[in-house]
């Protein structure tokens, strides 16, 4: 038997699961064992599963192809083959066995919290040795297509042809929105690794992949071989490459413990090659984006900016945003503290970004841009820079403001009172709770949304008064065990300008001085070394353009 499968079957785990969490201060505490659990829990089993390669005379072969709807043709995506004991099974050897959940990814204690079982990616077609009995196939594809759960019927010693058709049900890119995850770590040494990672986007529907070397966090050398993750097939446009509708380029994440992470897109080639640095001292972030800048690349500050050099460098726009939603959380900074900057009057566009395979699957987080004509992987850097976006976990969510996108400017006199907001929130993948409508960081209208089906179309109208000049965003989010974040969404805002006023908030600006402070403190209490009284004054000379604004 057939049917279309909805993963809600955890909303009546037990009350010690339940925490308090608004998705807005960033991760989880640990979560307990139950809450590891439901991950690989399939609807409707009495306990989580395991992964598997069945063998012995009891077994049947399961011949599998996935095609897509769209095509008739086999398609690359994410696969659950579990037998009759509840256990899980996959090829013993196939083309992408390195990937398997239980190999890389997987991260304990991350969101999102929903089931994944313990998947293979696949090429959409697979040979896997199964118990024989009755199994079930579960099939994703990104967030765009509607997954789909088949049980069959195996026999000992036989083999079996199983086709499953999966759609695309949310056509984005017809609408003119387009995903992509610009934190993937993955090798790029050569064509096949290149061939991999084309496989890998593929199969979550990521349409533009980034790339990313990185450094070890406490020293740099510059050379791009020794690097992890080392991305030796071009960097920037060079690297540039397309299979369909599915492309990746390399970039890299320069890191240390003492400024954060930061993400470096685009850029022509590594930052400081060949050069030798103590990253912990210098350079300081504004430094190494001002060089990604030099080769024509963007810098976002990651994992939320870890509160760290990013409460200074949006000051003087020395950096492009900041990588927000990570693990079906606003890391770092936060919800707040990034509600803090856009009231300040700062443009300081946020993305979601996976970081795998540190996470649960390949682009479980992402970001959706609105791209013209030009469609290269330049163009959709350039929108995400501008905020033309909204940043996820499943939902995709759409907002205008008379008539204007996330990252667009109105200008109105003072005789408009009020402004047309319109949301629209769909989700093939993850339930909705509720949608709010956000100006200048205050809840002004929120929706509860039933969670207790799939798919969902949600559509809002509403007017919103302004008192002056005001950004406008929404936020759908959802959770399928209280407490434990899941379906998460967040557009970029519109901006509305009274007479070109600016936005302004003392108390934000006063909120963003405190933080900025303490990070000084930091500096300042750092043993000496030959750059610390060039830290200090970038990060003084930051604090006066703030405190200015008071």
């Amino acid at each position: 038997m057939k049917s279309r499968f909805i993963l809600l079957a955890f909303l009546s785990i037990a009350a010690p699961l339940t925490r308090a969490h608004d998705g807005v201060h960033g991760p989880l505490e640990p979560v307990s064992p139950e809450a590891e659990a439901l991950i690989h829990t399939a609807p409707g089993a009495p306990s989580p599963g395991e992964p598997r390669i069945a063998d012995g005379a009891d077994t049947a072969t399961l011949r599998l192809r996935v095609v897509d709807a769209a095509t008739g043709d086999p398609t690359f995506c994410r696969v659950n083959v579990i037998g009759p004991d509840g256990h899980y099974y996959e090829p013993d050897a196939h083309l992408l066995r390195p990937w398997s959940l239980h190999r890389l990814g997987n991260r304990k204690e991350k969101g999102p919290f929903r089931y994944y079982g313990w998947f293979f990616y696949c090429d959409g077609d697979e040979s896997i040795r199964v118990p024989a009995g009755t199994a079930t196939i579960e099939v994703w594809k990104g967030l765009e297509y509607r997954p789909v759960r088949e049980s069959i019927t195996l026999e000992a010693s036989a083999a079996r042809d199983v086709t499953v058709s999966i759609a695309r049900t949310l056509d984005m890119a017809a609408e003119g929105w387009f995903s992509g995850d610009p934190h993937i770590h993955l090798n790029r040494r050569n064509a096949a690794e290149e061939e991999r990672a084309l496989d890998l986007v593929a199969a979550e529907d990521i349409r533009y992949g980034f790339l990313l070397g990185m450094n070890d966090a406490r020293t740099f050398n510059g050379v791009p071989a020794d690097q992890e993750w080392p991305q030796l097939r071009g960097m920037g446009e060079s690297s540039e490459v397309w299979r369909g509708a599915h492309g990746v380029s390399s970039g890299y994440e320069y890191r240390n413990s003492t400024f954060g992470h930061i993400l470096l897109l685009m850029a022509d080639d590594l930052v400081f090659k060949h050069q030798v640095l103590r990253v912990d001292e210098w350079p300081t972030f504004a430094e190494v984006a001002k060089e990604a800048r030099r080769l024509h690349g963007v810098a976002f500050h990651a994992h939320g900016g870890y509160e760290k050099e990013i409460y200074a460098d949006y000051i003087p726009g020395a950096t492009d945003g900041v990588e927000l939603l990570q693990f079906a959380v606003y890391r770092g900074i936060g919800l707040e503290g990034w509600r803090h900057i856009l009231n300040a009057g700062f443009r300081f566009p946020a993305i979601g970004a996976s970081d795998f395979p540190y996470c649960r699957a390949l682009g479980d987080c992402r970001t959706y841009v609105r791209l013209g004509e030009d469609k290269s992987m330049r163009a959709w850097i350039d929108a995400a820079v501008a905020g033309h976006s909204f940043f996820t976990t499943g939902p995709m969510l759409e907002l205008t403001v008379n008539g204007a996108g996330p990252g667009e400017t109105l200008t109105v006199d003072s005789s408009v009172a009020e402004v047309a907001v319109s949301v629209r929130a769909r989700s093939e993948v993850a339930p909705i709770r509720e949608i709010q409508i956000i100006a200048n960081g205050a809840i002004v209208e929120r929706f509860a949304a039933s969670p207790d089906r799939l798919p969902q179309d949600l559509t809002r109208q509403v007017s919103v008064p302004i008192n002056g000049s005001t950004w406008i965003a929404a936020r759908a989010h959802g959770e399928q065990v209280e407490g434990l974040p899941d379906a998460e969404a967040h557009t970029n805002p519109v901006y509305v300008l009274r007479n070109g006023e600016p936005i302004t908030n003392a108390d934000s600006v006063a909120w963003l001085l405190d933080r900025l402070d303490a990070q000084i403190a930091v500096i300042e209490a750092l043993e000496d070394f030959p750059r610390k009284q060039d830290v200090l004054a970038y990060y003084q000379e930051c604090r006066a353009l703030l405190a200015a604004r008071l």
